[in-house]
């Protein structure tokens, strides 16, 4: 399942999972006797009636669902998230409880209630919320200033050019989608959906100056947003950001600890925390530990190879989302004069000291099921069915195992794992159809295993 671009999670705070708790014989308004009553914030005035949530889960969403689909789960963590987003509140699960209320429809149209605990001194009163449904586009892009748009100094000096120019205009305002991404990161739960269903739309049905970008209406997306107008602000600026690799003048000096590993919290807060004491003074003057933590990924391997990966929405260290750099960033740097204009993505392994922990590597990026049309099979009778095994650390050295027992529908001697260096670090399968019907293969990458339904029509 393709994105044209990444809109970025940011690390927030962890909330576990609880149900509403009322103490008995204390009502929510006694607080107001309390001391630093100004600091206590009402649940039940605030503004905000819907919220944009997901599978929130350690500070990182799991964007491998979007609402609608099979599998998709609201988590209590992304609820809290996504309020204290919206409403400029700092609430952890030491100030409320939150009940999911309802799953809804695979995540759409879900409810769930927030209630403050007795003893909280940041929170009182209780709001039930509306998730995934009718959001209104003004509060979930509530940062309408986007910031900077760095770019190399071929593009820089050439952008009014390359805006005047309507063949790149989809590439020109995908990059800047990435700022509205990094400076609304709460949409994150909705990144598929926007990046598939709505990036289209909001293309053709934009205006973009060298300082705005408007959309006239946004895509409802089947009524998870309200069709409104939208206007972005920001600016251009020469890219000056850092990359990760300069963080250290050898690449062997990227040592962490095993047992720091082994915490997952917060997007590996505590690994990130020990990699950062240990980097250049240089690097650190331009690049905060806040987002050396949030504007980068851990990733692991099936051989448990580690890296940190940079990825966009920084102002200050160097990433663009993958397949931008592989689609629109040639053409926009051909346009300016310069095919090599915006560098690859930055990534450093790992040394680690001690023992390794066991993570489990994901498969990511591969659909539950995929629909092949035999009328549409390519001259040499193959139908790439676009599933895809994604690791941004991926390599040739752990090969994928693809089964399935459906040789009714599919040529066995056919199923080819191949892989892709230029784009992300993938494995792409592809597959002859032999009929009409439905069949399930089987992807195996290292200890982890999924499958998918392969739907072939006429």
């Amino acid at each position: 399942m393709k994105k044209l671009l990444s809109l970025l999670a940011a690390t927030g705070l962890v909330a576990s999972a609880g149900s509403v708790a009322v103490a008995c014989n204390k009502k929510a308004e006694d607080k107001t006797n309390d001391t630093n009553t100004e600091t206590i914030f009402d649940l039940s005035k605030t503004q905000v009636d819907h919220l944009i949530v997901g599978n929130r889960v350690n500070g990182v969403y799991n964007r491998d669902k979007a609402p609608g689909e099979d599998g998709f789960v609201i988590t209590e963590e992304s609820v809290l998230y996504a309020f204290d987003q919206l409403n400029g509140q700092n609430l952890t699960t030491n100030d409320v409880t939150i009940k999911i209320d309802s799953q809804g429809e695979k995540g759409a149209a879900g409810v769930a209630t927030i209630t403050a605990k007795d003893d909280s001194k940041k929170a009182l009163g209780t709001k039930t919320f509306t998730l995934n449904s009718k959001l209104d586009p003004d509060q979930i892009f509530k940062n309408k200033n986007v910031g900077v748009l760095k770019l190399p100094k071929v593009v820089y000096e050439k952008y009014n050019d390359l805006l005047a120019d309507s063949s790149n205009k989809m590439g020109l305002a995908s990059v800047i989608f990435e700022q509205i991404g990094g400076a609304n990161p709460v949409i994150e739960p909705l990144a598929q959906v926007i990046a598939i269903s709505g990036l289209q739309a909001m293309m053709v049905e934009s205006q973009l100056t060298n300082t705005t970008y408007t959309i006239n209406e946004m895509p409802q997306l089947g009524g998870v947003f309200l069709g409104k107008k939208l206007t972005f602000n920001y600016t251009v600026g020469l890219d000056d950001r850092v990359t990760l690799q300069s963080a250290h003048k050898s690449k062997e000096d990227f040592k962490v600890k095993g047992e720091s590993l082994s915490d997952s919290t917060n997007n590996f807060e505590i690994a990130k925390k020990e990699l950062y004491s240990s980097f250049e003074d240089d690097f650190k003057s331009k690049v905060s530990e806040e987002d050396f933590i949030k504007f980068t990924k851990l990733t692991v391997d099936g051989d448990q190879n580690y890296q940190i990966v940079s990825i966009p929405g920084s102002e200050n260290l160097y990433a663009h989302d993958s397949m931008w750099l592989n689609t629109f960033a040639p053409q926009l740097a051909k346009a300016a004069g310069d095919g090599k204009a915006f560098a690859a993505n930055d990534a450093i392994s790992l040394t680690v000291q001690g023992s390794k922990p066991t993570l489990t590597p994901e498969i990511r990026e591969v659909p539950e099921s995929v629909d092949v049309k035999l009328s549409k099979q390519d001259e040499d009778g193959t139908d790439i069915a676009d599933i895809q095994i994604y690791y941004p650390s991926a390599n040739t050295k752990l090969v994928p195992s693809i089964t399935t027992d459906g040789e009714k529908y599919i040529d066995k001697t056919s199923l080819i794992a191949d892989y892709d260096a230029d784009y992300s670090k993938r494995w792409t399968v592809t597959f002859k159809a032999k009929a009409v019907g439905s069949t399930d293969i089987t992807l195996t990458y290292g200890s982890v295993q999924k499958t998918v339904k392969i739907n072939i029509t006429q």
